[in-house]
């Protein structure tokens, strides 16, 4: 129903080791992919062009199609905005107490949709460029050396993509979205949600404080069809005004969500911008969330709201009895262990 076997999805886990020591936010989503923009504007763009929206080469380079994606004649039907969504969303460390000293590894993922995998060997190029330069706040850098990068999602799960001794590029493999989930024996008519970073939805320009179902899975098929129809050559065929009529039966049984937030530098605009949304726990209860638990699974890898690049969005569905995650699937982290995680 959802297209969910035409979606190409592959993530790679860097790991950087820190080369000298000092502080940075306690929430590195927008440091990094600040870092990583800049980087990859150097690694891979030939030319360097000052508007990057007006790229002058036939094909698009690495920067302006993961960072500036142009809308082509073909897609101008579908979207209004001059740009896309980003192929790509960022899975930022968890929230560390800022104290960075040398030695200390950071780990950080990047999951790629549709034809973003094919950048692989210029991300890696990137964050290598980036690691070295340094991160943090603007003339307080901290030096990293980016040591491996592995895949860390589907059958190729803990490959060793790439290594600093050899330096040799294995190619990101990537899977369809579908063979990632299990179909559940069963779903309750209970959704329990947990927002590991700020989630960022607004309606009528303002960011919603209160968080309704509806808007929600708004979010979310707004979301899978960008990156199905532009990244993935396939349009998602399903009744939205209906599926959104009866995500509106969906009610809240319980809510923990708080407003996090907090500054950060933005090069674009040159200030300082707050950068918040919503995080903790909401339960939902409704008969209709059987029909979209599938929009619900897959949204884990998506993200959901505005700013995915910078890490925001994440969550994982749980399970309200355990307080374990539901519907997951393993993963390369941190230990070189596997654990079970999105």
């Amino acid at each position: 129903m959802y297209s969910l076997d035409k979606l190409r999805v592959g993530r790679m886990t860097f790991r950087l080791r820190a080369l000298g020591s000092g502080a940075m936010p306690r929430f590195l989503g927008p440091v990094i992919r600040g870092a990583f923009g800049h980087a990859l504007l150097r690694a891979g763009c030939p030319r360097r062009c000052e508007d990057k929206k007006r790229c002058e080469l036939a094909s698009p380079c690495a920067y302006v199609y993961l960072f500036e994606t142009p809308v082509s004649e073909e897609t101008k039907r579908l979207r209004k905005n001059q740009f896309l969504p980003h192929p790509f969303v960022l899975i930022p460390p968890p929230f560390h107490d800022g104290d960075w000293k040398r030695g200390d590894d950071l780990y950080f993922s990047m999951t790629l949709f549709g034809r973003g995998l094919d950048y692989m060997p210029h991300i890696v190029a990137a964050v290598e460029w980036m690691a070295e330069r340094g991160l943090g706040r603007k003339g307080r850098w901290i030096p990293f050396q980016l040591l491996e990068v592995r895949e860390s999602l589907g059958p190729a799960l803990g490959t060793l993509l790439w290594h600093h001794e050899d330096r040799q590029f294995v190619s990101l493999r990537g899977c369809e979205a579908d063979s990632l989930f299990e179909a559940p024996s069963s779903v309750s008519r209970e959704c329990h949600v947990r927002f590991e970073t700020p989630l960022r939805i607004e309606e009528k320009k303002k960011l919603l404080r209160e968080l309704s179902f509806r808007a929600f899975v708004r979010s979310l098929l707004s979301r899978l069809s960008s990156v199905l129809a532009f990244h993935c050559g396939v349009e998602l065929d399903v009744d939205f005004r209906g599926l959104l009529e009866r995500a509106s039966t969906v009610g809240v049984r319980s809510s923990e969500l708080r407003i996090f937030d907090q500054k950060r530098s933005s090069g674009r605009q040159r200030r300082e911008v707050w950068l918040g949304g919503l995080r903790g726990d909401i339960v939902w209860e409704g008969d209709a969330i059987a029909e979209l638990w599938p929009l619900l699974q897959v949204g884990q890898l998506l993200h959901a709201g505005k700013s995915t690049a910078q890490g925001l969005g994440s969550y994982r569905l749980v399970d309200s009895t355990t307080d374990e995650r539901r519907g997951v699937i393993p993963e390369h982290v941190s230990d070189g262990s596997i654990r079970m995680s999105l």
